[in-house]
């Protein structure tokens, strides 16, 4: 197994599923047809897998780990890819719901758009997703759907955690969530967290509709407090611009 082999499973085992384009850009390589070929390979050899889905339209074809990628990362000296809890995930992967492929693929559009936007800008950029942040004690839990750091030239850092709320039972689901954030943060005061200072919250809504809703309930929540600081954004915006000042909307 060559090292762009190796890449390409670890890059499967933080999204959980990528699309040949997203695993493309995310190589760096400028050649789709060179892609394909060890994309094909690795299929045949069952160390990834394919799949057709007609509900992602968009995404007519994408990619997960097989079951010799279980196998071969569990040997992985690198034990940052080889926890036997994640990588055991693999038997279920088939049965996952269309909605949770779909905002896997999502995140990396995300982390796309945030590589393009920081080469821009010149900033650095450090991208976890919910496998890279498994186990951090520091992070809520649940965990968010990324956590993401961004250095600009001049030295200020930004840190971001990013939750993707779903269109059905947003209401429930938007009020808990923002909750469960306005008390971690909290808690982080209180024990003094790593976080300096504390990350702004993105909840990526479905529509202006559901960010209406949930602002309005974290106005109340918060009071006269002015942290946590929540940021929004709607999901097809961000799909076709990308995540940046111009999508992102404050309270």
């Amino acid at each position: 197994m060559n090292e762009k082999d190796e890449e390409i499973l670890k890059l499967l085992y933080r999204f959980r599923f990528l699309s040949a384009k997203q695993i493309q850009f995310l190589l760096n390589h400028k050649h789709p047809n060179r892609v394909y070929i060890w994309l094909n390979k690795l299929h045949q050899e069952k160390y990834i897998k394919q799949t057709h889905n007609n509900n992602l339209k968009t995404t007519p074809s994408y990619f997960s780990l097989g079951k010799n990628a279980r196998k071969h990362l569990k040997k992985n000296p690198d034990t940052k890819y080889a926890n036997p809890l994640l990588l055991n995930r693999i038997w279920r992967e088939d049965k996952l719901s269309c909605d949770f492929k779909k905002r896997c693929l999502f995140v990396a559009d995300i982390y796309l758009s945030l590589i393009l936007l920081t080469r821009k800008t010149k900033a650095s950029l450090s991208f976890f997703t919910k496998t890279d942040l498994y186990k951090n004690t520091h992070t809520i839990y649940p965990l968010p759907d990324s956590f993401f750091t961004i250095k600009e030239k001049d030295g200020a850092v930004n840190h971001y955690f990013l939750d993707i709320l779903d269109l059905g039972a947003f209401e429930k689901v938007s009020r808990k969530r923002s909750s469960q954030y306005i008390r971690y943060h909290a808690k982080s005061v209180r024990t003094k967290n790593a976080f300096k200072p504390f990350p702004k919250i993105i909840f990526i809504c479905p529509d202006n509709r559901c960010i209406n809703f949930i602002s309005k309930r974290i106005k109340y929540k918060l009071g006269r407090k002015r942290n946590p600081r929540f940021l929004f954004a709607i999901g097809q915006e961000v799909r076709e611009e990308g995540l940046n000042k111009k999508t992102l909307r404050k309270i």
